[in-house]
């Protein structure tokens, strides 16, 4: 049973473009499975620098990153984590009395995943976070020119192969 909500109560949370209420059912609902005196809740801000401050300031034990904050957030922390240096995208953010560390969970979970299968050519597609950690399972990076991936992998892009299709229609 989950303890009342108090003064040694744990607050995570999330920051996102626009909020749902999944994140927090979801980890609310493992909480008081778990006997946990946690309470997490989904924001969103204008202030990104004040809201990492106040992950800081208020000892709120961690943070998820969603869009538009994954890169953004990288310069407001202390420490960045080999698994979001990898693709320069942070998820997760972790206050260990006031150190603020960030963390991809995607890029950690793909590497694992991959990691027995034969190294192949493969499709992705897509270019948000999930995207950037599959296309760097073996920590070579396939997108160029910075950080526009849509315009490089879109049908017909500079990295679009000539034989591969899109929606079953030739590229060229």
């Amino acid at each position: 049973m989950k303890p009342p909500i108090g003064p040694s109560t744990r607050l995570c949370m999330s920051l996102a473009a626009r909020p749902g209420t999944f994140g927090s059912r979801f980890h609310n609902h493992l909480y008081a499975a778990l006997g946990l005196d946690y309470l997490y809740k989904a924001f969103t801000t204008t202030d990104l620098p004040g809201a990492i401050a106040g992950i800081r300031a208020l000892g709120i034990r961690g943070c998820a990153i969603s869009m538009p904050f994954k890169e953004a957030v990288i310069p407001l922390l202390d420490e960045l984590r080999a698994s979001a240096a990898a693709i320069e995208s942070v998820n997760t953010i972790v206050n260990d009395d006031g150190h603020l560390s960030g963390y991809n969970t995607d890029y950690s979970a793909v590497a694992t995943l991959v990691a027995p299968l034969p190294r192949l050519p493969f499709l992705l597609r897509g270019s948000g976070g999930m995207a950037k950690a599959g296309g760097d399972r073996d920590g070579r990076r396939r997108f160029r020119g910075g950080h526009d991936r849509r315009a490089q992998c879109r049908p017909g892009g500079p990295h679009w192969p000539r034989s591969w299709t899109a929606n079953g229609s030739p590229t060229r």
